[in-house]
């Protein structure tokens, strides 16, 4: 069970891919829709629809209160014991969980015992 069992899901539409850029290489031009960029000194990353590479999305729907604790610990628990991994992403106001598409129906159904899954 949950320590925040008021957080709902809300799947997010389409599907959704990672892309790893070289370092030094440019960020391409952003389009519409959701995108995720990180830059470190040792990565450039853009998370992005538009792509059919195989990551459905979940928002927790927000905003969170930032003195929450333990959300993204909470929602990934459940998913690690069944054996279904996340690439997670978070920002000022809520979280969001990418699944492999393959495994996706199974995280709704692992996710549904403990937080309400919004209709898409």
């Amino acid at each position: 069970m949950t320590d925040n069992p008021s957080i709902s899901l809300v799947p997010l539409p389409g599907t959704y891919s990672i892309h790893s850029l070289e370092p030094g290489q440019p960020l391409p031009q952003i389009q519409e829709g959701f995108h995720s960029v990180t830059v470190t000194e040792e990565e450039k990353e853009i998370d992005s629809q538009h792509c059919s590479k195989g990551l459905k999305g979940l928002k927790v729907e927000g905003p969170l209160d930032l003195s929450l604790t333990g959300i993204l610990h909470d929602l990934s628990k459940p998913l690690k014991e069944a054996g279904i991994s996340i690439f997670a992403i978070s920002t000022y106001d809520t979280d969001y969980l990418f699944i492999p598409e393959s495994s996706y129906g199974s995280a709704i159904q692992v996710l549904s015992d403990s937080y309400i899954i919004r209709p898409e």
